[in-house]
């Protein structure tokens, strides 16, 4: 999954917030964040919940950093709640 930013130099800061929540994020352009989950070895997670998940971490990284406005760029759409 890939998140785009409107502030490029935010990108590193992302990265970092999102390895803390275990998950691979790396930056693959000035604007743009690769995201990939570490698997559990009990099971496999579905797509739909690690959605959910960097929904949920961008919401949040949003809500910190107003300035550096972070959005999925997916087809997948998680309702608001």
């Amino acid at each position: 999954m890939r998140i785009e930013l409107d502030d490029t130099a935010a990108a590193s800061e992302l990265v970092g917030f999102l390895r803390s929540f275990d998950c691979e994020a790396r930056p693959i352009a000035a604007h743009l964040v690769e995201v990939e989950f570490e698997q559990p070895r009990a099971g496999i997670v579905p797509a739909s919940l690690d959605r959910i998940r960097l929904d949920a971490f961008v919401r949040v990284w949003n809500t910190y950093h107003p300035s550096a406005v972070a959005r999925l760029l997916d087809d997948q759409r998680v309702p608001s709640v």
